[in-house]
This record gives C-alpha cells, sequence and structure tokens, in this order.
C-alpha cells in the first residue's frame, strides 16, 4: 500500500508501461475501492510506521502519511479539501481518513441554521413548491444552505465507487 501511495505522489519512478499496475488505469481504481473496504482497514499508525521503513531518507521533505493518502485518493474519489484540522494519530485508517475529508471544515460546524427537520422532501418536491438549486461552492458534502428560495448543496458525483463510502 504505500508504494502504491509513494507512486502516486510522484515520489517513486515506476510509472511506466512495464509496470502492471500503472500501465492498467483500472486496476488502480480497483486498488483504491480495496483499500476503502471496511474488512480491509489496517491501523494507519501500522501503515505509517512501514512508511518510515520504506521512504527515501533523501528526499528533501519526508512525505506525510496523511498528504500520500489525500493525494492518492484524490485522484479518483473528488477530493476536494485537505482536512487541516487533524493530526496522523487522530485518523484510525484510510476510511477514517476520507470520512475526515468530507467533515465541514471548523467554521462551518459552530453555525447554527434555522428548524430542524425529520425528513428530507424529494428533489421533485422541493422544485414543485418552487425551490430553486444551485451547486455550492463548498465541497464539503455536509454543508447545504438555504437562503431566499435557493437551496445550495455540494455536487455528488455518481459512479462505482459511491456505493462503497455511502
Amino acid at each position: 500500500m504505500n508504494e502504491l501511495l509513494l507512486r502516486s505522489a510522484h515520489l517513486r519512478e515506476g510509472k511506466n508501461l512495464s509496470d502492471r499496475i500503472y500501465s492498467s488505469p483500472w486496476l488502480i481504481d480497483d486498488l483504491g475501492h480495496d483499500m476503502i473496504l471496511l474488512e480491509n482497514q489496517l491501523p494507519f499508525i501500522v501503515l505509517k510506521s512501514m512508511l518510515s521503513l520504506v521512504v527515501d531518507h533523501n528526499l528533501k521533505e519526508n512525505p506525510s502519511m496523511l498528504k500520500l493518502t489525500f493525494e492518492h485518493f484524490k485522484s479518483f474519489l473528488t477530493l476536494h479539501r485537505y482536512p487541516d484540522n487533524i493530526t496522523p494519530k487522530e485518523v484510525k485508517h484510510f476510511l477514517d481518513f476520507l470520512r475526515y475529508c468530507h467533515l465541514p471544515s471548523p467554521s462551518k460546524k459552530g453555525q447554527k441554521g434555522g428548524l430542524a427537520i425529520e425528513f428530507s422532501p424529494s428533489t421533485t418536491r422541493l422544485n414543485e413548491a418552487g425551490i430553486k438549486f444551485k451547486e455550492g461552492e463548498n465541497s464539503c458534502l455536509l454543508d447545504v444552505n438555504f437562503k431566499s428560495g435557493v437551496l445550495e448543496i455540494s455536487n455528488l458525483e455518481i459512479d462505482d465507487l459511491t456505493k462503497t463510502l455511502f
């Protein structure tokens, strides 16, 4: 796994035609899918310790396990925001890191909205009621705003990995 992360971040050579992984782009997606399955999670501290054994100590900057993970997964999971407010000690495994990537930024967490609703009407019903929809600028899926009849919500790309994440 660490080798895959290092190659994804271009810190290791080997992305050539004879490379079994990178010569088959679908294989990278399959490996990424397997890496986020709950049953395949390894403790992040173990992966971090293993990384320190294989990383080239001659590099100007030792790569952070968190940064490597973000760089790898952002290519096929559409991650927009690196979670600056976490440390490697807080992250339990890859799936937990992806959860952090989808949480609202700390400044948004403290905001309180209007009334809480127990169910969400369908987009068809909202549209029939005159609600307009706008793609949100924030990449956090949990950041939903409603103002002046406009529901602002982040774009969710649906693909083969969506079911795995949700």
